[in-house]
């Protein structure tokens, strides 16, 4: 395990530095055919985390973007969207590789249904929380921007509804709704728990929806992650990190006033939580116009992408 492990970091150290795009269909020849064709699952596996890891690296490098968005298509949606796409890309004769996974050299079979397999078992779960007055907005529900940009990342997602009430009491009642669906299964995901109590659910939360999810963990609730974007940090509301088994992550901009409005008149009240091992804040610097995000920019994906967040999702 050690030596692939080093050998993924070998290939990401050169994303990172840039590579041209037939570099990078060099690289995927030489680690995604070989390793879905190798009898070792770790090596099967590396080729999916490859695609996952470029998809985060390369927003500057848009020809190289196109290939790999088709690419992509191939491990992580449905599968009749995966053969269009290969469909596509084998008629149009832009991607060769398509074309490789298609119908494999080395055993003249399809290379799709591992492929399709290996990426489902490899999905995570999230569940999405929108904020004060916001349960009507899109982007946290089904073809919503940031729904599709968890989706897009290997995240299966759940809109959380809550009545968005602007009080105290009603974040609570939400939070309580909220534990009871994860720890009861009330739902269609079925989630399950590590040896320790932890459920394999990450929540991203928005605005006080974040106050939901922190009151959830102080209900009890044991989670892998939470996320928590232009949240107002409020005394009554500090996260339980023992009950979080990867951490919360806050990410917060300089340029939300609906956040600090929203802190007001609580001790120790502000933008950013305590820095530890399993609380880390995260700066949004800026949006598509290059100024710090505003307060509903924080659950937009072009500003995740412009700041680097999309880190928080492998963390």
């Amino acid at each position: 395990m050690q030596d692939i492990e080093l050998k993924q970091q070998q290939i990401l150290t050169m994303l990172e530095k840039g590579v041209f795009e037939q570099d990078f269909e060099r690289i995927a020849e030489d680690t995604l055919i070989e390793n879905l064709n190798s009898p070792s699952e770790d090596l099967r596996l590396l080729s999916l985390h490859l695609i996952d890891d470029y998809l985060s690296r390369a927003s500057d490098r848009a020809r190289a973007q196109i290939k790999v968005e088709n690419l992509y298509w191939l491990t992580a949606n449905e599968h009749t969207r995966a053969n269009e796409a290969l469909g596509q890309l084998v008629a149009a004769e832009k991607l060769n590789l398509g074309h490789k996974l298609a119908v494999s050299e080395t055993t003249g079979k399809s290379a799709l249904p591992l492929v399709f397999s290996m990426a489902n078992r490899q999905r995570k779960k999230a569940i999405l929380i929108h904020g004060t007055w916001a349960n009507g907005n899109a982007w946290y529900q089904k073809g919503g921007d940031f729904y599709n940009y968890l989706t897009n990342n290997h995240f299966d997602v759940m809109p959380f509804h809550w009545s968005g009430a602007n009080q105290h009491a009603g974040r609570v009642m939400a939070a309580a709704h909220l534990r009871d669906l994860i720890e009861k299964n009330g739902n269609s995901h079925a989630f399950t728990k590590d040896a320790a109590g932890f459920y394999d659910v990450e929540i991203y939360a928005h605005s006080h929806g974040g106050n939901v999810a922190l009151t959830a963990l102080r209900l009890g609730l044991k989670v892998s992650k939470v996320v928590l974007m232009g949240t107002p940090v409020r005394y009554q509301y500090m996260p339980l990190l023992r009950n979080v088994s990867n951490g919360v992550f806050n990410v917060f901009s300089l340029g939300d006033k609906v956040q600090i409005a929203g802190a007001l008149g609580s001790k120790r009240g502000g933008r950013a939580i305590s820095d530890s091992e399993k609380g880390v804040n995260y700066l949004a610097e800026e949006n598509q116009s290059n100024r710090a995000p505003g307060h509903s920019e924080l659950h937009d994906s072009g500003v995740w992408g412009k700041n680097s967040l999309g880190d928080i999702m492998h963390q």
